[in-house]
This record gives C-alpha cells, structure tokens and sequence, in this order.
C-alpha cells in the first residue's frame, strides 16, 4: 500500500512540471473531436434545412456518417497525435540534457525504475484522459443531435485502438531518441530519421531503380515504406473511411494492430534498455553510446552518396566519371560533418577515416550494381513454367475503374494498375515471356512502332516481380504472340470492368451514349444489360489483328452520374450484335459521313513536317548573339516563323473529296501507329443544320489518314 502511494504521490509530482504539455494535449484534443463534431453536424443540418435530404431517413443517416466521420477515422489526426507523442515524449525526459538535473534526480534515493515508470506512465495517461474526455463529450453531443448509433460507437473504438497504437509506437521512438542523444537539437535529426528512414530509403531506392534500370516497372510494384508508422497511417486512413464494412476494416486494421503492437514493444523494450545503460556525463553530449557512433556516421554518409549519385547522375547526363567523383566527394564530406557535430570541433573532419573509408566504399558498391546491372535485372525473364499468371498495363484505354455498390450509388475509384492486379490473370504466360525475350534483342529506337507493356509475373513460388518492356507493334513476327496475348476472355475481364461477370449495373446511376465521332445518341440505361450482352458476345472475336488492322466505327459510353466515371467501349464493323441492337434502338450512325450534311470544311496545316525538318538543320547552329539565336535569325529569313496555313472549302465536289479520306479525332483508342494519320493537320466540319441526322451544335474535328491528302489541298494550305 505504502508502494502505491509512492506511486501516485511521484507522478502528482512528476505532473507539476508537465503543465504545459497537458494543455497542449487538452487543446489538440477538444480540437479534434467535440469541436470537429459540432462542425460536421452542424453542417448536415444546415443542408437539410436546404431540402438537400428527401426523407427523415436519409437525413439521420447522414447525421450517423457524419458523427462516426468526427469520432472515427480522422486523417487529420496522423499529425496531431504524432506531434504529441513527440512532444510528450522527449519532454517528459528532458531533464537528461542537463547534467546538473540529472545529477539531482539521480541523488533522490528512487530506483531507477520506479522513476522511469512515473514518467512513461504520466506521458501516456497525458494523452490517453484528454483524448477519451474528449470523445465522450462528442458523443454526448451526437447523442443530443440523434446521430449516435452502433456504426459510430464501433468506428469510435477501431479509430481509439488505431490511435492508441500510432501514439504509443512513436512515444516510445521519441523515447529511445532522448536516451541515444545528449541534446535537444540532435534528438531532433534522430526523432525525424527514425520517422522518415524507410519512406527516404525506398523512396530513394525506387527513384535509383527507375534511373538506371531501362526494364524498371513503376505501375505494378513500386516498394512501398514497410516500417513507417506516419507513412501506413496515412495509407490507410482513407481505405479505412471508405470501407464498406466492418469486415473489410478489420482486413485492413488486424495487421496494422499487430505490426504497430510490435514495433511498439521493440522501441518501448529499446528505450528502457538504454535508459538503464545510459551513462550519467552523457548529459550535454551528442551521443550517448560512441559504440554506435560509426554506425550512424555510415548510414547517414552512405545515404547522402547515394542521394547525390541519383542528383547528378541524370543532370550530366549520365557521364560516368562525374558521378562517381561527386557521390565520393559528398559522402566524404557528410562523414566529415558528422565528425563534426559528434566532436563540435572542425578539426575533427579528418578523424576516423576507416569508416569514412568503409562508407566511400559501401557508397561506390551500390553504384557499380546498378552502374553494371551486377544482379541482372534489367535481363531478367522468367522461365514460364514458373510463372502462374500475369497481368499487363497498355495504357490505351483511359478506363475508369471503381467499386460500386448497387442501390446506392456508393463508388470507390480505383487506380487502373490496382484493378488489373486484382483482375487480371493471363495464363498464356509463354506468349508474354517469348515477347519479353524478343524485346532484349531489339533496342526500342530502332522499332517502327515500339509500345511499353508493364507486366506483373505472379510467379508459383508466390513472388509478385514486375518488369517493363518494349514490343514492336508494326512487326509481323510478333503478331501471333500479341494474339495470344489481348484475344482472350482473361484480358477482356481484365481491362474492361462491363466483362466482370459479377458487375451489375444500377439504373438509377447510369447513362448510356453511342458516338460515331460526331454525333452521340442516348440509350435507356434499362437498355444496359441487353446492350453488354450484345457487346460481349461481339467482344469474342477480338484479338490484336482486329484491333491493329481495323479501326472503330463507333464507341460506347456508360457515364457513372454519382460519380462521373465512365467506361469506353469500341465497337467495330464486324460486331454485329451490338451494331443491331443500336440499329433497333435508333442510335447507329455509320463513321462514315454523307458529304450532303456538310456546309463547310476547315482544314489547317501546321507545317510540323516542315519544322522538323527546319530543327533537324539548325539544331547545331545556335549561336547566340545579341539574345537571338542564329537558328532563329535563319527562321525570320526564310519565313518559317509562322507557318500554320488555314483554308475552308465548301464546294460539294471539295467536301465530297476530303469525306473519303478523313477519320474522326478520338476514337481510335490507340493500337495503330500515330504516322498513320496525317501530323500535320486539323480538320473542323460544319454540318448543314436541315438534315435528318441529329447532329449537334459546334465543330467536330477529324484527321486526315497519311498518304492521303487530297491534292488541292495540299496546294491551298501549302507556305
């Protein structure tokens, strides 16, 4: 009994000194969830007294969402607890700067423990009372407004679990930061290292990866931060919000509970540790231990080599020798600053240059396995057998993609690579590793038509590699493979959201269009199921050859009207099925068009050809003198300053002429070549507005195909 009240008199005592903090922590507190929730209902209540909800229950509801929102899942919360656990955390152990405190407290006959336990304790409880009186008043306040419910009381208690954790996982590094450090200001690099260290490191490592390997992927696997706890909360603040239930955040938070719960034993098991063995003259110095001393020299040096090798590597362009001379010089340097600071003493520069040397090294080791690609990872192709299924990016389409919930209207957007990883499952995985070997042996200047595909090989083993290659379209020998590869269900599943045999289509949300490139027609979005029926039965016979030899006549649109995405679908000539179901509908017009409907045609010629020609000349040229170039004084001679030429035909037989070779801008959602059609001009058609077709209001604007430029026209727009 006596012990306890020890206890408790200590940490009364230990509290006068913490005034302040406590303040702090009240304030931030009050801040974040009664105040936070008057705002929000507040706000519902205001917009239903607008007529924003139609019934009482839609508004209560939204009055719930709002209060789980207030007391739940707050990103704004990752900054303030993080503030707090920092500040209470070295606060409550500052008296370790000073040795003439620290001599004090250590005079005072209390066990060691005893006294780092009323403190520790006391920096929790100073968090943990402001933040539960906090969220009592909130929801004390939501209960007077009729918002709380079970949603609310249960995201409450996940968001405090997940708070609690977050705080105690930084309290306890900011901790083992005092104890490691003799001085406020050192204490902050190490506090912002350990925060930042794996976000920096893989940021740096991506960004190196990227700079010199030519096969890097940065779709399907970019290495994300692992043991930053800023860096999850931030990720998983807002799954967590848009979760769409209490199953789906326990997926999300069970892991994130478990891994925080550890790193939080590790540093809090860390800080005591070196609390017990921390030795009294530490007091004022930089580090505490000089065991580690040279360890933290050569993390740091090694970093900032390999930051300055990413720098300037790409702005010398790649010279080699520079390079390597100024990471060298920059990791020796930060060795030298960090003698420095340890010692606070310039002299101290040239001290212990083993591990200035040991960095050096480390620093030019790294550089040589990405200089000289020592682990082949720009050769490397998996063998097929080892590889389960793969998924691809094109980037051709611009589809949107989103978790929609029926009834609802709830979307959640999901980024294009996200949505192929988790749909997209290729099991022809010869064609794919045949096309990436094939790429090896070409470089990608030298193909006609060379287009990116980032792959991601899900391999037997459970490995998730992803790799970025180039394969030449307009080659012959590669046609099979590409077959094999885009004629199949498992592609069209994956790159269209419409083929997910478990994707329904809410009416109430939806709007449906065909455009043959001029003139969009409205469908019933009660049509939406017999038109993907249709759709996908003429979906059957696509492959690489239909996308590559024949061009679209027409596309389809489903806009999401609560959310605005929308998906593009082409329809070809062949696709019979959905071409017949438009023709029942009254929405099929042929691409095609009736020079009869044309009252004019624009056609402007930007002379691109001509200007490349011109760059391709003088590029080497410029001399500057008196602020302009010689290139560009040779471009006033010859007139070629302004060479964009517009004419407007309107004669019938003109119109009639430039009808039969013109494809409309945008459609083609991009498996030809771009030299098929002419660079070097804009076409803008004026239709007639008394004839039967319902064009709409305004220009619509076409390409002319390469090659196949009427004469005239060549003429009337030429210098």
């Amino acid at each position: 009994m006596t012990s306890k009240s020890l206890f408790w008199v200590r940490c009364k005592e230990n509290n006068k000194r913490r005034i302040w903090v406590w303040v702090i922590s009240i304030l931030a507190m009050l801040f974040i969830y009664p105040a936070v929730m008057t705002v929000y209902l507040s706000r519902i209540q205001f917009w239903n007294k607008e007529g924003t909800y139609q019934t009482v229950m839609i508004y209560k509801e939204a009055l719930q969402q709002a209060a789980a929102d207030a007391v739940g899942f707050q990103p704004r919360c990752l900054w303030i607890v993080c503030l707090l656990a920092v500040l209470i955390g070295i606060q409550g152990f500052s008296y370790l700067y000073d040795r003439k405190k620290v001599d004090m407290y250590h005079s005072i006959p209390i066990p060691f423990k005893s006294r780092y336990v009323v403190i520790y304790w006391n920096g929790i409880v100073s968090y943990l009372l402001p933040y539960l009186m906090s969220v009592l008043i909130a929801l004390v306040i939501a209960m007077t407004q009729g918002a709380l419910c079970a949603k609310v009381m249960a995201e409450c208690g996940y968001a405090f679990l997940m708070n609690l954790l977050f705080f105690l996982t930084v309290y306890h590094m900011a901790i083992l930061a005092v104890m490691v450090t003799g001085n406020k200001v050192i204490t902050g690099f190490l506090m912002a290292g350990l925060l930042f260290f794996d976000f920096y490191t893989v940021e740096l490592y991506n960004r190196m990866k990227y700079t010199f390997f030519e096969r890097a992927d940065n779709v399907f696997t970019n290495v994300q931060p692992w043991l930053s706890p800023i860096y999850e909360y931030d990720r998983y603040i807002y799954e967590l919000k848009s979760a769409a239930d209490f199953s789906e955040i326990n997926k999300i938070l069970l892991p994130v509970y478990a891994k925080w719960a550890v790193f939080a034993l590790v540093l809090g098991g860390a800080a005591y540790w070196c609390y017990r063995k921390r030795p009294a003259e530490a007091s004022g110095k930089t580090i505490a231990f000089p065991k580690i001393k040279p360890f933290l020299k050569v993390i740091v040096a090694v970093m900032a080599g390999v930051t300055v090798c990413h720098l300037v590597y790409d702005a010398v362009y790649y010279k080699v020798w520079i390079t390597v001379l100024a990471m060298v010089v920059g990791t020796v340097l930060a060795c030298g600053i960090m003698e420095v600071i340890y010692e606070f003493d310039i002299r101290a520069m040239i001290k212990h240059l083993i591990s200035t040397g040991v960095s050096a090294a480390i620093v030019l080791i790294i550089f040589c396995i990405y200089q000289f690609d020592l682990f082949g990872y720009d050769t490397y192709v998996p063998d097929a057998d080892k590889v389960e299924s793969v998924a691809i990016s094109t980037d051709l389409y611009y589809q949107d993609y989103f978790a929609y919930e029926e009834g609802s209207g709830y979307s959640e957007y999901i980024v294009g690579p996200e949505y192929y990883k988790q749909n997209m499952f290729l099991t022809d995985t010869e064609a794919i590793c045949e096309l990436a070997r094939k790429s090896q042996e070409t470089d990608e200047k030298d193909m006609e038509d060379g287009r990116q595909l980032n792959v991601l090989y899900r391999m037997k083993s459970g490995r998730e590699i992803g790799r970025k290659f180039y394969v030449d379209y307009a080659d012959v020998s590669n046609e099979e493979l590409l077959n094999r590869v885009f004629g199949n269900e498992e592609f069209l599943e994956g790159e269209y959201q419409l083929a997910k045999a478990d994707q329904e289509l809410d009416s109430t949300f939806l709007k449906i269009s065909y455009s043959n490139g001029t003139i969009e027609q409205a469908l019933s979005p009660m049509d939406a199921k017999e038109i993907k029926e249709a759709w996908l039965k003429d979906m059957e016979q696509f492959d690489f050859s239909l996308a590559r030899h024949e061009r679209p006549c027409g596309k389809l649109e489903f806009l999401f009207t609560d959310s605005y995405n929308v998906w593009n679908m082409p329809v070809y000539d062949c696709f019979e099925n959905t071409i017949s179901y438009l023709e029942k509908k009254g929405a099929y017009y042929p691409v095609q068009l009736n020079p009869e409907h044309i009252a004019s045609i624009t056609v402007t010629n930007y002379h691109y050809s001509q200007t490349e020609a011109y760059d391709d000349t003088y590029a080497d040229t410029e001399m500057y003198t008196g602020g302009v170039s010689e290139a560009e004084a040779v471009a006033v001679e010859i007139g070629m300053v302004d060479m964009e030429v517009t004419k407007t035909f309107s004669n019938p037989e003109e119109i009639a002429e430039i009808v039969a070779h013109i494809y409309p801008s945008g459609l083609e959602p991009g498996w030809h070549n771009y030299e098929e059609m002419a660079q070097d001009y804009e076409i803008t058609i004026a239709f007639k507005p008394d004839v039967d077709y319902p064009y709409g209001v305004g220009y619509y604007y076409y390409e002319f195909f390469a090659d196949e430029v009427p004469d005239f026209v060549v003429e009337a727009t030429a210098n």
